[in-house]
């Protein structure tokens, strides 16, 4: 749910940049963070600062959506990933690193379980992806923080 909320912002942010028209929330319906976050990101390459915006409004949307498009490739690999209680392509203490599976991304918070998961969607086989429960919830919180920090940006454009 939190990146559903995400990207309803992250949709609201490019409306109010882009100047788009009545109909154009038709047209950014269902598109993905990516897309979002790269056309936000256009517009301000291409516009410098968008109307009612600061320079530091443009760079802290900028760092929010850089932190975003990270916490969104764990979000990826939780929702469409495969999970396992042991490692499925990666060989823990194996010769080669590139196959040992990636480490918990916040580092060890808790003592619980630790699952893998790996991307079903291949393009080249990435190692397993260490997660608790814990980190899961962990992302949903960060990806909620995020959102928050836009909204309040948002709401500073539409007040001015």
């Amino acid at each position: 749910m939190a990146s559903a909320e995400a990207d309803q912002t992250l949709t609201q942010i490019l409306e109010s940049v882009a100047f788009v028209g009545d109909y154009a929330w038709i047209l950014l319906q269902g598109q993905s963070t990516e897309w979002l976050i790269q056309s936000i990101i256009s517009v301000f390459k291409i516009s410098g600062r968008p109307y009612r915006s600061t320079a530091e409004d443009v760079e802290r949307v900028q760092q929010l959506t850089g932190k975003l498009k990270s916490l969104q490739n764990y979000r990826n690999v939780v929702i469409h990933g495969r999970w396992s209680a042991s490692p499925l392509y990666s060989e823990p203490g194996g010769e080669d690193p590139e196959w040992h599976p990636r480490p918990r991304p916040w580092g060890t918070i808790d003592d619980e379980p630790i699952f893998y998961c790996h991307r079903t969607r291949l393009r080249k086989v990435p190692p397993d992806q260490e997660l608790t429960i814990t980190d899961v919830e962990h992302l949903a919180s960060q990806i909620e923080q995020v959102d928050s920090e836009l909204v309040e940006v948002l709401i500073k454009w539409r007040r001015t």
